[in-house]
């Protein structure tokens, strides 16, 4: 009687086991994942083709760009109209991050969460407009664009390029405050691409936020051996 009893026990066990792991994996919540980009326009043909075996990654841009800037102190190159020394109105300018954490990534992309957000505030009132209340303003968004003093926070989107996991936002550059607000300058895109072996691509762009342009570098952004 017994010899007969065991298996039946124990296979009573074993069912209810497989229906709690079975409850468990549909009750969980699933893991947020990135949204994927939407598809960019056919990039114009007359488009040139940058390749940097030394940085690790080819891109292509629009033909009324010149290269500006290459190299230096760190892994950045910059392209952008001749009449334009630095950053400007139509300017692609591309950092290459290597062996950083994701942590020191987000740090150079001006990325904060929204926490973060709320304790600099609470620290450090003067580096937000007058009538700015963080808790508020960043309620409906986790990781937010933002440059103290210079910029105001603006909200960070994250999608897939190419499969890779990218963060984009927009910097609204703000030259002061008034009674009635701030004064902007415009605004300037901001992307943190993810790739493999803590390697990360910063991409600014400023083309009157252009997300069309924007979107177009994006799809043809390639990090190489």
């Amino acid at each position: 009687m017994t010899n007969r009893v065991f298996p039946i026990i124990l296979a009573v066990g074993l069912g209810i086991a497989v229906l709690i792991g079975v409850s468990f994996a549909l009750n969980r919540s699933p893991e947020p994942q990135p949204t994927p980009g939407p598809s960019p326009s056919p990039v114009p043909d007359d488009w040139l083709t940058y390749r940097n075996e030394e940085f690790g990654f080819e891109v292509k841009y629009p033909s009324d760009l010149t290269l500006l800037q290459e190299g230096g102190v760190s892994a950045f190159v910059s392209f952008g109209k001749p009449e334009h020394s630095s950053i400007g109105e139509s300017s692609l300018d591309i950092k290459i991050l290597k062996g950083i954490t994701e942590k020191e990534a987000l740090g150079e992309a001006h990325i904060w969460t929204r926490d973060e957000i709320i304790q600099l505030q609470r620290n450090e009132p003067k580096q937000f407009p007058p009538d700015f209340n963080a808790e508020e303003f960043t309620k409906t968004q986790e990781y937010w664009l933002f440059d103290p003093v210079n910029s105001y926070p603006t909200p960070v989107q994250e999608i897939l390029v190419n499969g890779k996991k990218a963060l984009v936002g927009e910097f609204d550059v703000r030259l002061g405050d008034t009674e009635g607000g701030y004064v902007g300058l415009g605004a300037s895109s901001m992307t943190l691409l993810f790739g493999d072996n803590n390697t990360y691509s910063l991409i600014y762009t400023g083309f009157n936020a252009d997300s069309v342009v924007l979107r177009q570098i994006l799809s043809t952004f390639r990090l190489i051996e």
